[in-house]
């Protein structure tokens, strides 16, 4: 088995491009500015290098874009399709990072969903090739999927080793911790009704000695004998 170069630079800058793009879209990586940018052109980068190569072993390459038109048949065509996709997708969901420094979550997860399709689709076009019984085995969507989820985490990892600093990283952590706490005062204050506000309970567990006197029955005043009267 002699497989093309194009082919296994395909497979591997594609399947690397591809699994930092599904951790990036799920959140993966602090917020820090130059991550944002770096992680994000390194993915694009290493996912369109690999749909580049992947035309070194057509016959004629003019007649690339025919792959395209055969998606409900062909795992060739399907994983095209999936792969323009989910570059758009992740495309737009980094330029909104990037440039404005907001995470859309659900544009992320269609980018990551995205992601993982077209790894199991190339995964496809190998596993049914009759004429390479290494390749046609049962095993070979997941291994697929493991080595881009792998190669993807480290390559991530690996940018987030080089341009993040401790400091960085704690100022990240203290960022989310704080939108985290901010969203939960927000859905405790919006329930509303009878219960107890944010606000009163922060004042509550400030001065709860305050708090509860300004609650408690005096029997000194004439009007408690008149409300309870009646319960004693």
């Amino acid at each position: 088995m002699h497989p093309a170069p194009s082919i296994v630079l395909f497979t591997v800058l594609s399947g690397l491009g591809l699994g930092q793009m599904v951790w990036l879209g799920l959140g993966l990586g602090p917020d820090d500015g130059l991550f944002r940018w770096l992680a994000s052109a390194l993915a694009l980068g290493l996912a369109g290098a690999g749909g580049l190569f992947s035309t070194g072993h057509l016959g004629r390459r003019e007649n690339a874009w025919r792959a395209f038109s055969q998606w409900r048949s062909s795992w060739l065509s399907r994983e095209a399709c999936l792969m323009v996709a989910a570059m758009a997708a992740f495309g737009l969901y980094a330029a909104i990072w990037c440039l404005g420094g907001v995470r859309l979550w659900g544009l992320g997860l269609a980018a990551s969903a995205l992601s993982v399709a077209t790894i199991y689709s190339t995964a496809m076009i190998y596993a049914q090739l009759k004429t390479v019984p290494r390749w046609s085995v049962t095993p070979t969507p997941a291994l697929f999927l493991v080595t881009g989820l792998t190669g993807g985490l480290l390559a991530t990892g690996a940018v987030s080793g080089i341009i993040c600093t401790p400091s960085c990283c704690q100022r990240s952590a203290r960022a989310r911790a704080t939108t985290t706490d901010t969203r939960s005062r927000r859905r405790q204050a919006g329930r509303g009704g009878g219960q107890i506000t944010t606000r009163a309970r922060s004042s509550l567990s400030i001065r709860p000695a305050r708090f509860f006197a300004l609650r408690r029955p005096d029997p000194a005043n004439p009007a408690y004998h008149d409300r309870w009267k009646d319960r004693t």
